[in-house]
């Protein structure tokens, strides 16, 4: 049976009645402001937490994946490059020294 509002605060009121309102207050403060089907339970938090240690984990992956993927191309580009510039300035080199 879900509580609205309207029956809380009949019940409310009934232990007002019965015992004052500042043991009622006591009281209603130990209820969930909601129904309990709103309430989450340790086993709900724990699977929440599974499941969000579990796509961490996979996003870590990806990234880092994604990562070395990029740094290995990174890596081979610039050593092409410096591979290219060093033969440049060789040819420059012995170029300049047949001429001079």
């Amino acid at each position: 049976m879900a509580i609205d509002e309207r029956t809380r605060h009949e019940v409310h009121v009934a232990f007002e009645e019965l015992w004052g309102p500042e043991r009622a207050e006591a009281i209603m403060s130990l209820l969930p402001p909601v129904g309990w089907g709103e309430v989450a339970t340790k086993r709900d938090l724990d699977a929440l937490e599974h499941s969000i240690r579990h796509e961490f984990r996979t996003e870590m992956a990806e990234l880092r994946t994604e990562f070395h993927r990029d740094l290995g191309a990174a890596t081979r580009t610039m050593v092409f490059s410096l591979t290219s510039s060093v033969f440049v300035v060789g040819g420059l080199a012995f170029a300049a020294a047949r001429l001079g």
